[in-house]
């Protein structure tokens, strides 16, 4: 079967990657090289968005879907991909993904390099075999998401990356929170609002655009 690939060019889209001679030094530093995000971005209401890779991917993929529907097929098994779940392929393992054509996902998504990478696996219990996992709704999940593509798409100097690194392992350890607890109750808007007047508030000195602020609170 023939795949029309879009792997970009969505209104609203937000896209930061790593260049790889700077990723293979990094992942040298004692600091970074035992999670390091190498790409990472925000894709809103993706029609039409379809990713193959017939050899895999060298880092393992993460992809949280915030709205919509989405499909995986890993290891001769397709998946769906639902609101508040999470998708993580797993490194090296050929794959497909992409949007669903009547509710195309919103998804906020990055690769992730390092020795500790298997160790979340492990915990988050995802495999080919099993590489969805429901989280439920967090304000503060969409927070660091953008803290981590905001800490990469601020440059690629060492202070940036490692903030953008414990900005990660953060976000990772919230993940592994909501996968063991699976919150399932939605936030208010009240509550999503004063969150992120917290993000506000946390990033006077930084510029800050509608968007951003709009895709933190999933509005």
């Amino acid at each position: 079967m023939k795949w029309r690939e879009k792997l970009e060019g969505f209104a609203g889209q937000r896209l930061v990657v790593l260049p790889r001679p700077i990723l293979a030094t990094a992942l040298l530093h004692p600091l970074l090289k035992n999670l390091l995000p190498t790409d990472a971005g925000y894709y809103p209401k993706a029609k039409g968005h379809v990713c193959v890779r017939e050899r895999g991917c060298p880092e393992d993929i993460f992809i949280y879907c915030a709205e919509g529907n989405g499909w995986c097929e890993i290891a001769g098994r397709r998946h769906d991909v639902g609101k508040d779940q999470l998708l993580v392929i797993p490194a090296s393992i050929p794959h497909v993904y992409g949007a669903a054509k009547k509710s195309p996902w919103t998804i906020h998504w990055f690769h992730a390099a390092g020795a500790n990478v298997p160790f979340y696996l492990e915990r988050l219990g995802v495999s080919r075999q099993n590489p969805v996992v429901p989280l439920g709704y967090d304000v503060q999940l969409f927070s660091l998401f953008e803290e981590v593509l905001e800490g990469l798409g601020h440059g690629f100097t060492q202070t940036h990356l490692i903030y953008a690194a414990h900005s990660l392992t953060h976000l990772m350890g919230l993940i592994l929170r909501h996968k063991e607890e699976f919150w399932r109750g939605e936030t208010s808007v009240r509550e999503r609002i004063d969150r992120s007047v917290e993000f506000i508030k946390g990033h006077l000195r930084e510029p800050l655009n509608v968007a951003t602020l709009a895709a933190l609170v999933n509005l």
